[in-house]
């Protein structure tokens, strides 16, 4: 089976954030154009756009999880467990609409993918063992 990618689903307030972000850091450095904004405003603006870029993807063996520099593989077979969360912790989710993914004994990951269903079908279609809490 071919790998199947989720995008993060995005909540309106992220957009709000960072464009007010952009837009503060943008008059920040009109008012005081010395170099050093440039270097601070050119980092957030990658940092941002890596963020917008947050993707989860299903394999034969492993959910692999993309945001911005970060990467996570979680073994499909290690899967217990998935439930809704509507969690704000720090997490690969650009969205308040998530689901906790519980691996091994003791772990999860939170995440925000745009199709929820499909998203499970595609775990479900690697481990049938997958217990669903929605």
């Amino acid at each position: 089976m071919n790998p199947i990618t989720f995008k993060s689903k995005v909540d309106r307030w992220y957009y709000i954030l960072l464009c007010f972000l952009v837009v503060m850091t943008l008059a920040i450095a009109v008012l005081h154009p010395q170099w050093y904004m440039c270097a601070v405003m050119l980092p957030a603006m990658v940092i941002a756009g890596s963020c917008l870029a947050t993707k989860y993807t299903v394999t034969a063996t492993e959910l692999i999880v993309h945001c911005g520099f970060f990467k996570q593989s979680v073994p499909i077979a290690s899967i217990t467990a998935i439930q809704k969360s509507n969690s704000l912790l720090s997490a690969p989710a650009l969205s308040s609409d998530r689901l906790e993914i519980r691996y091994r004994r003791f772990e999860s990951i939170t995440i925000s993918p745009t199709n929820k269903d499909a998203f499970i079908a595609a775990l479900l279609s690697h481990n049938k063992g997958i217990e669903i809490r929605i």
